[in-house]
């Protein structure tokens, strides 16, 4: 029945889904339940049969043979001890029946080898597969250019897949050899010079090296090869400065006088790759309209100064300075910058007041040290609270002619005789005298001794 379903489903498009999804549906089924079955691990006893009743009959020939799994030895020895089964393995085809498996592990408990089974094997996708529609191309496209300007080369042609499997479809592409031109002769040629110095320092240029034939060929052909090579250089983008949009017109004066006016200006590019930022600002003001008549206007006063004097009258004066000229004919400003006033009027105490001295009277003494005196008189006693003129200072006496008058060397009496020292048989006795006075001047010394 399934092989007549999938007949009928190469015919009908439509059916053929639904046939693969109802034998998946079986298969998947029949495997669980195999699944189930294979991981219950029996402990039959070996004389124990198993019973056949009439559901396991019928459940068996419900099963597909594709489902089937190998049961063999599956019980575990007492001597041996077995893991769970693991999980079973993708399947390894997708459909027309493939194989799954799975394993578990066996240790043996006595030392003895175990028998149990460690694999098991069971068939799945065993639902026919989809019948595969051939390949059917389009046109081929014109051959490409070959892939070389001279000498053997390659080129190729393609065509699309209209139907079938891509997988399948291989034959889509093409290839030949082509020959547009022989090739010229090979010559040799020098070294490349060192690159010359970019045409540009930034913003893409060109740097130009060159190479020359060393040997030309002898048919006169030209030489197959290059004599000069460039290469961009200097690619990074320059820098530029940020840049202003002109100035826009003035506005319109906001007042007749004393009024404003402004203009704007926007930023055209912003700097790029380093370049100056822009500097200045986006409007500027300025004043407009007419002059408009402004009054003079004083500051305050400033303090005053000290009085000019202590007594005897004096002034005290303070300033003020002009905060705002009159401007277009207003009204100037009246009064004086400067004010001046009396201040200690009392009169000042007059101090007492002598006249110079009269000249010195005559020493009272040629030598030996005299006196002299000289008079001042008082001109202006003190008042207005001024002492009075001290009369003791109207006359004052020095000492004059201090030169010594000459005087002759005078002895002093002569001392008390000391006592003899002895007393008797002859003994001395002495004294002795001083000056009294020195000679002064051109007066005679003292003569004589001064111990007898």
């Amino acid at each position: 029945a399934d092989a007549r379903e999938a007949q009928e489903a190469v015919v009908d498009s439509d059916a053929l889904p639904r046939l693969m999804r109802a034998q998946k549906d079986r298969s998947n089924s029949f495997s669980e339940e195999n699944e189930e079955l294979a991981s219950k691990p029996k402990h039959k006893d070996k004389h124990d049969k198993p019973k056949k009743t009439k559901d396991n009959a019928a459940s068996s020939q419900g099963r597909s043979a594709d489902n089937f799994i190998s049961v063999e030895a599956t019980s575990t020895s007492p001597d041996c001890q077995a893991e769970e089964w693991s999980g079973w393995s993708v399947c390894d085809k997708t459909c027309g029946g493939g194989q799954k498996t799975r394993s578990r592990e066996v240790t043996s408990k006595t030392g003895k080898p175990c028998t149990d089974q460690t694999e098991q094997n069971a068939t799945c996708n065993s639902y026919l597969c989809p019948a595969v529609e051939a390949c059917k191309y389009g046109e081929w496209t014109a051959w490409v250019d070959c892939d070389v300007t001279c000498g053997p080369g390659q080129t190729a042609r393609t065509r699309a897949v209209l139907s079938g499997s891509i997988a399948e479809c291989t034959k889509i592409r093409e290839h030949q050899t082509c020959n547009l031109v022989d090739c010229p002769p090979k010559c040799a040629f020098s070294t490349w010079s060192d690159w010359q110095s970019c045409s540009e320092s930034c913003g893409g240029g060109k740097a130009l090296r060159t190479r020359s034939a060393l040997e030309m060929p002898a048919d006169g052909r030209t030489c197959r090869g290059d004599t000069k090579e460039l290469r961009q250089c200097n690619t990074e983008p320059c820098a530029e400065d940020c840049k202003w949009t002109d100035w826009q017109d003035w506005s319109s004066c906001s007042a007749t006088c004393k009024g404003s006016s402004s203009r704007t200006r926007a930023v055209e590019a912003e700097a790029r790759s380093g370049g100056q930022p822009c500097n200045g600002s986006t409007q500027e003001n300025k004043e407009c309209g007419l002059e408009c008549p402004v009054d003079c206007e004083w500051a305050d006063w400033g303090p005053r100064s000290e009085c000019s004097a202590s007594c005897g009258g004096g002034t005290k004066t303070r300033d003020r300075k002009v905060l705002q000229k009159a401007f277009a004919g207003g009204e100037e400003c009246g009064g004086n910058g400067t004010e001046a006033r009396a201040c200690n009027e009392a009169p000042c105490p007059q101090e007492c007041v002598f006249a110079d001295w009269d000249p010195w009277s005559a020493c009272s003494k040629e030598c030996g040290g005299g006196f002299h005196d000289r008079t001042r008189r008082i001109e202006q006693q003190g008042s207005y609270g001024a002492p009075e003129c001290n009369a003791s200072l109207t006359s004052m006496s020095e000492p004059c002619n201090s030169i010594p008058c000459n005087r002759n060397c005078k002895w002093q009496d002569w001392d008390p005789w000391t006592k003899c020292t002895r007393t008797c048989a002859g003994g001395k006795k002495s004294r002795i005298r001083k000056i009294g006075e020195e000679a002064v001047g051109e007066g005679a010394s003292c003569t004589g001794p001064d111990r007898e």
